[in-house]
């Protein structure tokens, strides 16, 4: 089954963890990377889970069973424990609240999964082959990873601070569209971030074109 492909802001989210081990571990690296504030709730928890927690904030680990209101305010759930049975209960509770749950050992009973991705700052890319092959997606990710590099990244960064400026500056959305595409292949081309002289005079140019 294809999974549409959605993209959330976590950034400040609070996510529920369920399981302690290094499934989970994976989990909580990936959900921290787009800053959510993850509860962690596992009767045993590995050393570099409470490593991680005392070290970079907003992990909070609770070394209990999971309790109903575990699931209060979340926005998404994952299911990591070691148990089939038990990740399949928090699996039908997730649902029962209407709150997206991953169950790391069930495709069945998730409601999302985790993409394999590659991020340079605000670009991301994310592959998904349904469940059925890691493999093919860690393999896109890894061949990805020539084309999103960390220029890409700082180049989506500037266009993002010059939006405003070009706007300001244009009177149509195909207008734009034409400057953010040259100034972009001014970037790309010349490897560095275009001046700001440079980004004048493509404005300039292409509002007396069109």
């Amino acid at each position: 089954m294809a999974y549409f492909p959605m993209f959330i802001n976590l950034e400040g989210a609070d996510c529920l963890i369920v399981g302690g081990g290094r499934v989970a571990l994976k989990k909580i690296r990936a959900l921290k990377d787009f800053g959510a504030v993850i509860y962690v709730t596992a009767p045993d928890i590995c050393g570099e889970i409470r490593l991680m927690s005392r070290k970079t904030g907003n992990i909070y680990i609770y070394e209990r069973q999971l309790k109903d209101e575990d699931f209060k305010g979340k926005l998404l759930i994952v299911a990591a424990t070691d148990n089939k049975r038990v990740n399949h209960e928090i699996a039908c509770k997730a649902k029962e609240l209407n709150i997206p749950v991953n169950a790391v050992d069930s495709i069945e009973d998730s409601t999302f999964i985790f993409p394999s991705y590659h991020r340079e700052k605000d670009v991301v890319a994310a592959y998904s082959s349904g469940g059925n092959s890691p493999v093919i997606t860690q393999y896109l990710r890894d061949r990805g990873k020539h084309i999103l590099t960390e220029f890409v990244g700082d180049m989506a960064e500037f266009m993002g601070n010059i939006r405003p400026y070009v706007k300001e500056h244009t009177g149509s959305e195909s207008i734009r569209k034409a400057i953010y595409k040259e100034i972009l292949d001014l970037g790309m081309r010349a490897g560095r971030i275009p001046e700001e002289d440079e980004v004048e005079k493509i404005i300039k140019r292409i509002n007396n074109d069109l």
